[in-house]
């Protein structure tokens, strides 16, 4: 059996992680994150991107029941799934956690775009656009028999055929490309199929001899039969061949508690009327309708978990029984984070809220990172980011759910206080020095490096007038892990200065002599004289005017930035 038709490709745009440009999730607005924010967590935790497969949807036929699912890979359950853009009318899509399952019966054939996102619990998300083709088929049905003498049927283009059977004989299948699907076989020949690209194939068939069947590309298989040569059937064109019924969809979609649930199966591939029966255990509040040529599974399923079911088809000439494993997951639920306090390292306890919605469960809040002690109320020991981790658990009917989250603790403010200083006036600035204010948490100095840096307008020569100078403080080199600093700046006060006088001694003078006064101060200020006795003093020259004791006084009264000196008395006799 020979099929050969070009491939075409499906996937119409490349998966998006969506960036901080993309409209955030609500879980994403309520914690001020971006897309990259959230995604950088999540690798930071260890979770994989999320991503979406790569392969392309099958095609469906018109008026043929269709199944397919894809399954976005990474990030964190639960999930939720949207799509946009338009499915073939006919297909219905069913999420189920991070499967996107696709069925139905197509009713109008073309070509069909549609996009779907996968967002998990964190707010990270991924999309990609599919393509889908709907084909038209034609149909004919041979009756059922056993086909002694080979080249019966030919299949060469755009075939879909349905059989089902036992194998016995060994290398029925070679794959090179695509999916296979053909259940339990024995087998004791081989080389009886031979299957190459893209191929989708439920079947099962007694054969005798090998090299029955050459399925070269693109062919969906259902076949049933008993073979007993080589090359038993050849199908030409666009064909159909049902020769034992089978049933469709293969799989079921998953279903979540307490929300309504429908999924309808079809015979396929029957001759003449068929009837579905179904037997198994189904979860509580789902029910089959009555058996007949379809079977449909409805109901609002109340508990969580994994029932296997079968459901056996019977047309007028052949049966087979399909077993199904119907998945119902618990419903989702949102962790949403109560208002973040403001943190600082040293201050008072913060407590820390969370909701979980739809549930009302209680949520609980641990840290998982040194910054903090305590237990919700937590008490910050050190400045940072404290990273905490906000669960609920889950019950019977509600899926555990995971939020991680920031709460930033600021450094405490430590003042630094320049030290008040004074300084006389012609003298150079002293070294000057600081202290701290309050620490907290039962910290002291030792827990900062590095000195302040100071600086001021204050030179040696800055005048008294101008006090006070202040003395600026600024952090200089000054660090602390937990602290910030605030500074007072200090003031420098200028006071007078005090001077002495270099007054050398008298020599003694005789009635009518003089001698020049050379007394100075050591502030540079003019030295002014008195005299007492026969002497008198005019432009610093002192003159003898008579016998007797002579005595001078040199005298400096100060200025605005130095003191009176001590004056300092010279004395002689006149004789």
């Amino acid at each position: 059996m020979h099929v050969s038709h070009t491939t075409r490709c499906c996937v119409v745009a490349m998966a998006t992680v969506l960036g901080a440009s993309s409209a955030s999730t609500p879980a994403a607005m309520q914690l001020g994150m971006t897309q990259q924010q959230i995604t950088a967590n999540e690798q930071h935790a260890g979770i994989q991107p999320m991503s979406m497969p790569t392969q392309c949807l099958p095609p469906a036929y018109q008026g043929m029941p269709f199944f397919s699912s894809l399954m976005a890979s990474g990030g964190v359950g639960p999930y939720k799934v949207f799509v946009t853009g338009d499915l073939p009318p006919g297909l219905t899509y069913e999420p189920g956690g991070n499967v996107i399952t696709l069925n139905g019966v197509p009713t109008a054939t073309g070509s069909f775009n549609a996009q779907f996102t996968v967002v998990d619990a964190n707010g990270a998300q991924v999309s990609r656009a599919y393509s889908m083709e709907v084909r038209p088929i034609s149909r004919i049905t041979p009756s059922p028999a056993v086909v002694a003498l080979p080249e019966a049927m030919h299949i060469n283009d755009a075939v879909n055929v349905f059989f089902a059977a036992v194998i016995n004989v060994p290398e029925v299948f070679h794959i090179t490309d695509g999916m296979m699907d053909f259940g339990s076989a024995r087998e004791a020949l081989p080389e009886v199929f031979h299957i190459n690209d893209t191929t989708t194939v439920i079947l099962g068939v007694q054969y005798g001899l090998p090299e029955a069947f050459h399925i070269n590309d693109k062919t969906t298989v259902f076949l049933g039969a008993q073979y007993g040569l080589p090359e038993a059937f050849h199908i030409n064109d666009k064909t159909t061949v049902t020769t034992t019924v089978g049933i469709l969809p293969a799989t079921t979609p998953p279903g979540q508690i307490n929300v309504a649930y429908s999924q309808t199966f079809n015979a396929a591939g029957n001759t003449g009327a068929a009837t579905l029966t179904p037997t198994g255990t189904l979860p509580t509040g789902m029910s089959f309708t009555a058996p007949g040529s379809t079977l449909t599974l409805s109901g609002t399923p109340t508990v969580a978990g994994t029932f296997p079911f079968t459901i056996k088809a019977q047309d007028s000439v052949s049966s087979s029984t399909t077993s199904y494993s119907l998945i119902i997951s618990l419903a989702p639920q949102t962790i949403t984070l109560g208002a973040i306090p403001s943190v600082t390292y040293g201050g008072v306890s913060f407590g820390l809220s969370a909701t979980a919605s739809p549930s009302g469960l209680p949520v609980t809040i641990n840290s998982t990172s040194g910054l903090v002690t305590g237990t919700n109320p937590f008490v910050p020991v050190a400045a940072g980011t404290a990273t905490f981790t906000a669960t609920q658990a889950g019950n019977a009917s509600y899926a555990a759910t995971t939020v991680n989250f920031n709460v930033p603790i600021a450094q405490a403010t430590l003042n630094v206080v320049a030290t008040n200083v004074a300084r006389a006036f012609d003298q150079p600035n002293p070294s000057f020095s600081y202290s701290f204010g309050t620490f907290v948490n039962g910290d002291s100095a030792s827990v900062v490096s590095g000195a302040p840096a100071f600086t001021t307008v204050a030179t040696p020569l800055s005048p008294i007038s101008g006090n006070p100078y202040a003395i600026n403080i600024a952090q200089g080199t000054l660090a602390a892990a937990n602290y910030s600093f605030s500074f007072t700046n200090g003031t420098l006060t200028v006071i007078n200065a005090p001077q002495t006088i270099t007054f050398r001694p008298l020599p003694t003078l005789i009635n009518g002599s003089s001698f020049y006064l050379t007394a100075t101060a050591s502030s540079g200020l003019p030295v002014s004289y008195t005299v007492s006795g026969p002497a008198g003093i005019s432009n610093n020259v002192l003159s003898v005017t008579g016998s007797g004791l002579v005595q001078v006084t040199a005298l400096q009264t100060g200025s605005t930035n130095y003191n009176a000196a001590t004056p300092v008395v010279r004395s002689f006799t006149a004789p």
